[in-house]
């Protein structure tokens, strides 16, 4: 459009060439300043690249219908890849954002991805909001930090209290060792207290476990809780735990619901009871139209619709701040605090920690290959 102005210009007078210099400028600058940058750091690489991609696809599809709406606004979404916050991907990322593109809104992934660009943020008054970070500090990192996911505390002390509930006396305690894992290990540990005879981590993406499961099996315990960070490591901790001898109950989180999972462990999964986000009961009929449109772009879909959902409900809330208040960082942040509607994930608001209400995890268990709501 600038371009097109400035060369049906260009056959003017020199006095109105010098004009058509500085005019289509002018002109860009005015649609420029429509223009509102969000940055997404997500884990593009590495065993959570599937979350990633569904975060990133999301994005994308909702810029594409943001933009064909009559907003005031138009909505730029940039990805970089946070490696769920494994090396300094995720701060050189917000780095970028931040201090070069001049980004005033942020969308991160994984609790390790967000608890490196959440002080960031913080600092510089960017708007933040976290839709696959469940690691118990989120909700300590500052005011303009949010997030759409759930808090871990409340879902381990439930698995904690089930095993509990179930008779195990002595319990193993084996995750991988990436910050949202970890929060998870602390919190299960802290719940279990002296009924943990074995605690340990493995390297991320490390699938040869062997090692340490007959480490951990030399303790004889009762049960194991198992805390992989993506489903190709809880394929390795099932199959061989049961491989090497391991009969006693296991317990995880959201893993075993890959369904790559299932059909990689077959009759190994059997008994395995695990943490999940919760059913939802209702949503928005823009989001049901969204997920049509979702299949049909991408002709499949999302490896786990939960992400999917917060993320859309993420992105909605910025964006209904910006269309309310302006692009002022401080006054969506405010708006945020007061913000309810109905969203993907039921009613969508905040608490006095920019974490999201009224979401629990609840307690799936596999038998035959499929899985089943326990609680």
């Amino acid at each position: 459009m600038c371009l097109l102005r400035r060369s049906m210009r260009l056959s003017f007078t020199f006095f109105v060439s010098i004009l058509v210099i500085y005019q289509p400028t002018t002109l860009c600058d005015a649609e420029q300043s429509k223009l509102v940058k969000f940055g997404v750091i997500a884990p593009i690489t590495g065993g959570n690249a599937s979350n990633g991609q569904d975060i990133s696809r999301t994005v994308k599809l909702l810029e594409k219908r943001l933009n064909k709406s009559s907003r005031k606004y138009q909505y730029r979404f940039t990805i970089e890849d946070g490696r769920c916050g494994v090396g300094n991907g995720a701060a050189t990322a917000a780095y970028k954002f931040i201090n070069i593109d001049q980004v005033k809104f942020l969308i991160t992934g994984c609790s390790g991805e967000t608890l490196k660009v959440g002080p960031i943020a913080e600092r510089n008054k960017v708007v933040t909001i976290a839709v696959l970070s469940m690691h118990k500090d989120v909700k300590h990192l500052g005011d303009y930090i949010f997030r759409t996911y759930l808090d871990a505390e409340k879902g381990m002390k439930k698995i904690a209290d089930l095993i509990v509930k179930e008779g195990a006396e002595k319990v193993a305690v084996i995750s991988e060792d990436v910050p949202f894992t970890v929060g998870n290990h602390e919190l299960v540990s802290k719940f279990l207290g002296e009924r943990v005879v074995f605690s340990d981590f493995f390297e991320a993406d490390n699938t040869d476990l062997r090692t340490l499961i007959l480490k951990a099996r030399s303790y004889m315990p009762d049960a194991y809780y198992f805390g992989p960070a993506s489903p190709d490591t809880a394929i390795a901790l099932v199959n061989q735990a049961r491989q090497l001898g391991v009969t006693q109950p296991i317990y995880s989180f959201q893993m075993p619901d890959y369904p790559k999972f299932l059909e990689a462990t077959g009759k190994n999964s059997n008994g395995i009871r695990y943490l999940v986000p919760p059913r939802i009961g209702s949503e928005s009929p823009d989001f049901a139209s969204f997920m049509e449109e979702f299949v049909k772009d991408y002709g499949e879909k999302p490896s786990l619709e939960f992400v999917v959902r917060t993320t859309y409900d993420a992105v909605n809330a910025l964006v209904d701040g910006i269309e309310s208040v302006g692009v002022n960082p401080t006054a969506v942040k405010d708006f945020l605090y007061h913000y309810r509607k109905k969203g993907a994930l039921g009613v969508v608001e905040f608490d006095k920690n920019g974490d999201i209400k009224n979401l629990n995890f609840m307690v799936k268990y596999i038998k035959g290959g499929r899985t089943y709501w326990l609680q």
